[in-house]
């Protein structure tokens, strides 16, 4: 049986990967996806060319973005809130390895990232991260663990730089047809 499950985890993946991605109509792609068993949340857009893995692990709020390029696995579980802004060619890594088991010990953990985030491009969360409301993580950045409401974060590790100083929270709206 589990030869079976690993053959159709990997058939999904070749599907989402380099079929669905690469359709120009988020209509059709964002069918596809929840036929896969992801989530996704009114008004919300992932772009052409990300990969997803284990996209029925995947929950994306309202009004949220996806940008090309970026790398969604949901192997840990991924809950993304509303109004979220995911930049270029970002990293969300939610399973591993344990670099101390002597077999190489597989490892899992939930990503879960609030509401009104900005993920800036080149950002990599790995599993086991909360990102609480209004953060910012700068581009570039790698974030492992939680964070601190409304808080910029940068660097690699990243660490607490200001408050973001936001103004209220806001909602994102995209009107891109064909991306």
């Amino acid at each position: 049986m589990l030869v079976i499950k690993r053959i159709a985890d990997a058939l999904i993946y070749i599907f989402a990967n380099y079929f669905v991605a690469y359709i120009p109509s988020w209509t059709i792609r964002k069918l596809l996806y929840r036929c896969m068993g992801m989530k996704i949340g009114q008004g919300s857009r992932i772009y052409m060319k990300c990969i997803v893995r284990s996209p029925w692990k995947i929950v994306i709020g309202n009004h949220s973005i996806i940008n090309e390029n970026c790398y969604l696995d949901g192997r840990g579980g991924i809950t993304i809130g509303d109004n979220v802004s995911v930049s270029f060619f970002s990293f969300l890594i939610s399973a591993s390895h344990d670099s101390s088991s002597s077999d190489f010990r597989y490892i899992k953990g939930n990503i879960v990232i609030k509401d009104n985030v900005w993920i800036g491009a080149n950002a990599i969360i790995l599993q086991n991260t909360t990102v609480e409301k209004a953060c910012i993580l700068a581009a570039g950045s790698t974030l492992k663990g939680n964070t601190e409401e409304g808080i910029i974060y940068a660097g690699i590790p990243a660490v607490k730089r200001r408050s973001r100083n936001l103004l209220g929270l806001y909602t994102q709206h995209h009107f891109d047809f064909f991306r």
